[in-house]
């Protein structure tokens, strides 16, 4: 039982997650919400570092299309990731319109030099960027 505990969760344990193993991952959020988020760009990420992400959020009970974008778009390097999440996550099926608008808003900084990218984790972007 304990084995399995660790391998649910692999960042409380105190060891690094796969990260790429999965696009969708449980982090800390609002009481009585599952808040996630979902890597847009794993296969990129892997070889660059720099993986972006959508945060979401729902309360617990509520039908799946019930969603709240906590942030469509962060671009954050692979260990910030890793120290974000909790565990894998297993609801889906979100439509990404709302990263690609922000992701696009994110490439045009990036040309003109004043792009972000997140190296601490998930929790102190949103605290700095609300």
């Amino acid at each position: 039982m304990a084995l399995m505990t660790l391998a649910i969760s692999p960042a409380r344990a105190g060891s690094k997650p796969d990260i790429y193993s999965t696009d969708f991952w449980e982090i800390a959020g609002k009481a009585g919400n599952d808040t996630w988020v979902e890597i847009h760009n794993s296969k990129e990420a892997q070889t660059n570092g720099v993986a972006h992400v959508s945060v979401i959020t729902r309360k617990k009970g509520s039908p799946v299309w019930k969603i709240e974008w906590v942030c469509p778009h962060i671009a954050i390097t692979t260990e910030a990731l890793q120290r974000s999440v909790i565990r894998p996550f297993k609801t889906r099926a979100v439509y990404p319109e709302a990263f690609f608008k922000a992701y696009e808003n994110w490439k045009a900084d990036k040309e003109k030099g004043n792009a972000v990218i997140c190296s601490t984790s998930v929790q102190d972007f949103l605290k700095k960027h609300k």
